[in-house]
C-alpha cells in the first residue's frame, strides 16, 4: 500500500521520558502528559523515532481522492469507486491486479 500510504505517514521523535512499560522501565503519568501538551524537549534528549499513520492525513487523503473520483480527475494506478455511508466518505480501490506482498507478515 506504499503508493498512497506515503501521504499518511508522519515521523515523530518521542522522548523516552514519555514512554513507559517494559521498553524503558518508566512509569509515565498520563494525567501529566494530558495536562502538559506543550512540554518542551529537544532531539538532544534521548528519544525513540516513530513512523506512524496520521489519522488527519488519512482523512484528508480520502476526502481528496473521493472528490477526484467523483469529478473524473483521479489518475491513480487502481480503479476506484466512491460511496457515502451517512456522513462518511468511502473510497474503494480495486487492487486485485497488485502483486501479493512477500514480507514475513504475509507468509
Amino acid at each position: 500500500m506504499d503508493d498512497f500510504t506515503k501521504e499518511w505517514i508522519e515521523s515523530i521523535d518521542i522522548p523516552t521520558r514519555f514512554i513507559g512499560g517494559p521498553m524503558t522501565g518508566n512509569k509515565v503519568n498520563i494525567l501529566y502528559l494530558l495536562t502538559h501538551p506543550g512540554a518542551r524537549w529537544t532531539n538532544k534528549e534521548k528519544h525513540v523515532h516513530l513512523d506512524a499513520w496520521n489519522p488527519e492525513r488519512m482523512h484528508s487523503w480520502v476526502a481528496k481522492t473521493y472528490k477526484q473520483i467523483r469529478e473524473g480527475q483521479y489518475n491513480g494506478k487502481w480503479p476506484g469507486n466512491v460511496s457515502r455511508k451517512g456522513n462518511s466518505l468511502t473510497v474503494e480501490l480495486d487492487m486485485s491486479e497488485r502483486p501479493v506482498p512477500t514480507g514475513t507478515f504475509w507468509l
